[in-house]
Formats: structure tokens, sequence, C-alpha cells
């Protein structure tokens, strides 16, 4: 396991190539992520973005399902796409300027997610198209040691180490992902991979090893945990263009195991999938299982135990037929076993070791509006719903609306759709309505979303509303000034009022240099907390791009003091490419960060992050095992990528 450690790490050094670091403007990282999204959440989708960025869709010749996939295109948009593309040879990506619906700013947005190449016709699977080699290897460590490394609880050293390589072209792919957290030994690294097969005769997709399965409104299969809301406020509560995603991710719990294929003939679309793993979980003495394991962390001899817990099998499909390429009426259906009994703490099975759910689905793009939906049954008896629908008036104005209306007699572990849920029979019910406006490069945002949760597992009723408003102003050609406003009550059994301020300014220096500088407020009451808690953050950044020299640099320095945990801030940070981070940020502190890259060798990229927070009033940091004695925390990331 050593050397192969030593050979991943090392191998790029040995060969002379040609790199592209896929990598997105901060600000557009943030629209992706729920403001305060955790970290495990933000690791999930940044890679799934990563994923998208490495296989940018080829708008020469675009397939509807594929410009989905795109973060920020409507199926409005996709559609106009299409019919532009399906009258005018696109050569380069300036022409879709002239797209309906399509603006400066929205094609900026797009453009790292697409492609311009003329395919030649496909003779064989083996030479379609050349082969590309991608590799990415990244060294991680704490400086300060925590209480698990000096009493000898850990059983590893305190780097952690991941290696990725991916090996193929657009028609054909291998990918394979090993990563150690800090703590474990080698025997414990995570090891994920698949092979995929794109458009070969009537099969689209064809993956063997760890996938996810995407589909339609999120009410059977769902890639994310929770989905965010944030900034693109019109057609942010529509999930779209999944499908079968292949994975190298390393969440070591959200993933199946086994195979997945998608086949299109004539309209018609289908899906089918077999996954079979074992979960980890924590078990009592008698054997019975207590709760899932998600953390993915094997140091300790007790969380070792927890590996291999309970087998997992699941098979399922989804069945679409589209009559124009566009509008789509989908069946879903799954069933997964379990090899022990869960409490119903962990998953309600009424008893059984398994259950079985369903759906029926929609999605119809017609003229400026599309109307979206699903629902879903265990039983045919009690349904979950999931609709909604998107308008696009004009380039300058479109709104969104949905209403879920989720059972809560429902029960599937992969159900994650559009909502505040945590676990989606809670029995969710709620309406929300975004809307977004743009004159010339400035926008406004606005979204209200109202809902109750009658049936949570706490014995608890809940309820509450959130409303988010931002505007994006361009005050000059160099200056851009962006304000947030969000206030979210949730009732339960005590409420909690809480409301986020915050003020952005974007300042263009000279070509490659720019500098931002943030200021957000939070309050937040409660029956809990009188009087009320309050917290400010506040941050000054550089960023310095020479494209020309291979040079990239970025360092912020951050401000925070917050009453505690519940007053919590976050602020999305730049990192080394394929990683990502959005530390919650409480107590009183200063936190600053360097993120450096440069390409050594023809194209290929060194990258560095080095970081510490410091809290002013404490004198230990973290809780558990990963306690730190003293107040300061500083960590270093190093990563190799390069393509050949």
């Amino acid at each position: 396991m050593k050397m192969f450690k030593y050979y991943f790490l090392f191998f790029p050094l040995l060969i002379r190539a040609q790199n592209t670091v896929h990598s997105l403007d901060q600000d557009l990282m943030e629209e992706f992520m729920n403001s305060d999204s955790e970290e495990q959440d933000v690791q999930a989708k940044g890679e799934e973005l990563d994923f998208l960025l490495s296989h940018p869709v080829n708008i020469s010749e675009p397939h509807f399902d594929e410009l989905l996939k795109i973060p920020f295109v409507s199926p409005l948009l996709a559609e106009s796409i299409i019919r532009f593309t399906d009258t005018n040879s696109v050569t380069k990506i300036s022409q879709l300027e002239d797209v309906f619906l399509m603006t400066p700013v929205l094609l900026a947005k797009i453009t790292p997610f697409i492609t311009v190449e003329q395919r030649e016709a496909k003779k064989s699977l083996w030479s379609s198209m050349p082969i590309k080699a991608v590799s990415r290897s990244r060294l991680e460590r704490r400086f300060q040691g925590t209480k698990g490394f000096a009493e000898g609880k850990y059983s590893g050293d305190r780097n952690g180490i991941y290696q990725r390589i991916r090996l193929g072209n657009a028609d054909y792919e291998l990918a394979a992902v090993s990563e150690k957290d800090a703590g474990e030994n080698y025997a414990n690294a995570f090891v994920s991979g698949y092979v995929s097969i794109r458009k070969l005769a009537n099969i689209e997709d064809l993956v063997i090893g760890n996938f996810m399965i995407a589909s339609s409104q999120g009410m059977v299969f769902s890639r994310s945990m929770k989905p965010g809301k944030g900034a693109n406020a019109a057609d942010q509560a529509m999930q779209k263009g999944k499908k079968i995603i292949p994975v190298t991710s390393t969440d070591e719990f959200r993933f199946f195991q086994g195979a997945a294929a998608r086949i299109r003939y004539d309209g018609i679309s289908m899906i089918g999938f077999y996954s079979k793993r074992t979960l980890p979980a924590s078990v009592d003495p008698n054997g019975s299982i207590k709760s899932f394991y998600t953390s993915g962390l094997y140091r300790t001899s007790d969380e070792k135990e927890k590996i291999n817990t309970v087998g997992e099998v699941v098979t399922g499909g989804v069945l679409e037929y589209s009559p124009d390429g566009k509008s789509t009426v989908g069946m879903t259906a799954l069933n997964v076993h379990y090899s022990k009994s869960l409490p119903p703490n962990v998953l309600d099975l009424h008893g059984k070791s398994s259950l079985s759910a369903g759906s029926v689905s929609w999605l119809i793009p017609l003229a400026g509006f599309t109307s979206f939906g699903e629902i879903a049954s265990n039983d045919g008896k009690s349904y979950s719903r999931s609709i909604g629908a998107a308008i696009s008036i004009s380039k300058s104005i479109s709104a969104g609306y949905h209403h879920r209306s989720y059972s809560g007699k429902y029960r599937n572990p992969f159900a994650h759709p559009f909502g505040e849920l945590s676990d989606i029979s809670d029995g969710e019910q709620g309406n929300y309505l975004g809307v977004e406006f743009m004159v010339e490069k400035a926008s406004i945002s606005f979204y209200a979303d109202h809902f109750t949760q009658p049936a949570r597992s706490d014995g608890f009723p809940a309820f509450g509303k959130e409303t988010f408003i931002a505007c994006s102003l361009p005050i000059g050609p160099s200056l851009e000034s962006m304000i947030q406003l969000r206030r979210k009550s949730f009732s339960s059994s005590v409420e909690k009022i809480q409301t986020n301020y915050r003020l952005t300014n974007n300042i263009k220096v000279f070509s490659g240099l720019s500098i931002s500088h943030r200021i957000e407020v939070v309050t937040v009451t409660s029956e809990i907390t009188q009087p009320p808690e309050h917290g400010t953050l506040t941050f000054l950044d550089a960023s310095f791009n020479d494209t020309q020299n291979g040079i990239r640099l970025k360092s912020r320095i951050v401000f925070f003091d917050t009453h505690s945990y519940d007053s919590r801030l976050y602020q999305y940070e730049s990192d080394v490419a394929g990683n990502y981070s959005n530390p919650p940020l409480y107590g009183k502190g200063i936190r600053w960060y360097l993120v450096a890259g440069y390409e050594i060798i023809d194209n290929f990229t060194l990258s560095l992050k080095y970081s510490e927070t410091k809290k002013l009033h404490e004198v230990v940091l973290g809780s558990g095992d990963d306690v730190i004695r003293g107040n300061l925390e500083s960590r270093i990331a190093m990563q190799l990528d390069f393509q050949m």
C-alpha cells in the first residue's frame, strides 16, 4: 500500500504534459452552495461540480439532457440553445450570445462547463477520440497534534493523502480515487472508482463501480443530502439533468456500488441498476443497529468496529418517454433490502428489512413556461408530491414556484427533494416563490419559502418561513457591490429567528488583480437565548492571476466575533483545485489563508494552501479526541495536477 502511495504521488513528476487545472470563481461557487452548508455537503457538491468541469458539454451537438446538467441552465434556456445550434454551425462559445434568454453574465457563468468540438464519425469504441490522462495528488496536514494522537488512540499518522487518476475520453473512462484521512492507517484508506462507457450504439451511459442515480425531483433518487437555497432564486427548486453520475467522491457513505446502464431508443430512455455493498454503523452490545456511521473516519478501534456492519442491496430503474427530445414523462422504482433490522430512529421500515418506492414524473417546457413535478409512494395509498413551474418572461425577468407535500408515511433513504427537511418522513408541507431580475449587469434575486413539518421524529411539529433578497450592482467598470438579506424563522419546541445582513464589494484593480471585502452581521433570537445573540464577520482578500506565466495567488484575512455556535457565520473560501471549504466561524478570532498555484513545467501545476485560525479567548479547540491544546489551529495542503 505504501508503494502505491508513493508511486501515485510522484508518478506525475516522470511526465512532461499539458495541464489544465479547472477551478471556478469563488463568487460562482457560493451561488451553488447553501450559505450555511456543512463541510460534508459542500465537499460532495463541489466534487460534483469538479466532475462537470472535467466533462464539459459539447454545444456543437448538444442534447437536451446534457444541457440540463450545466448549472444555471434552465429547461427553457436549454431549448433555446438547441434551437440555435440546429440552425447555426457553432464553432466558438461566443456565438451563444445570440441565443434567446442568454445574457453576457449568464454566458460567463456557464462557459467553464461547455466546450466546442466537431466530432468525427465514430468507427469503434477504441478509435473515436484521443485518450487523456488526468492525475491529482494531495497531501494535507494539521500542524497541531490532537488528543487522539497524544494518547495513541489513532492508528495512523497525521497526514491526509488524496490520490485520483482519470484515463479516457468523451466515450469511455477509467477512474480511481484513494483517500486516507489524518489518523487512519493506509489499510483503512477509502478506495473508489469506476469504468464508464458513453454513447455506444443505443447505450447512452454504462457505469461499473461506484455511482449515484439522480432522477426528476429527488423523490426517489437524489444526489444531494439537502438541496440548498442561494441566489439562483428562479429555478433552484427544480432538480434537473443528472441521471447516472460516476463517482470518485470521497464521501464514504453516499453512493451505490455495482453497475448502472442507460439505454436510449426512439424517444425512450431507460435506466437500470444494481448495487450491493456494506454500510458502517454503530451497534449496541446485543449487536443491534443504533445508527448509521457517515463520517468516514476510521482512526480508533471503536471507529473501525463500525466497518462493514449492515449489508445493503438496491435495485431500481427509471423509464422516461420524450416525444420531442425535450418534454419527458417518466416512472421510477426502487427496492432496498438490509441484512439486519433497523430501528425506527434510523429508518422506520414498519418491522420489515426492505422497502419499495416508486414515482411518476414530468418535465414539460412550453414557450417560456416549464412545468415539472414528481409524485412518489411506497404502497400506492399515501403520496408525496414535489411540483412546480419556472417562467422566463424575458431575458430580464424569470420566476419559479414550487409546492411540496411530503407524506409522513413515505420512507426512502435516497429521497432528498427540495425543502428544509433532513428526513422526508417529517411530512414537510411548503410553498416556494423565487424571482430574478436582470438589467445589463445588475441583478436582483428574491425568494420566499413557507413550510411546516407536522410529523417530526422528535414529536414536536415545526413550522417556519424564510425570505431572501440579493442585489448585485456594478457601480463602475471596476467595482461591483452585492447586498444580501436573509431572514429565517423556525418554530418547534421553541422559536428561533435568524437574520443575516451581508455586503460584499469586488474591485478589479487591473487585469489579473482583484480585491474583495465583505461584512456580514447575524442576529439570532430564541426563547432559550435571551437577550438575542449577535455575530459579525468581515474579510479582505486579494486575488492575482497571471495566466501567461501560470501563477495564481489568493489570500484572505477574516475577523469574526459571535456569541456562540448558534450565531456562527460561514464564508466559502478558495482552496486547491478539487478541495472545497466552508468552515463555520464562531467565538472571537482571526482566520487567514493563502492559496498559491504555479505551472512548474509544461503546464504541470503545483498548488498550496496554508491556513490559520486563532480564537482569542479559548484555551482548547475542538472536542473529544480531536481536542487541540491552545487557541491556534493551522493546516497546510499541497497538490500536484497534470493532464496528458
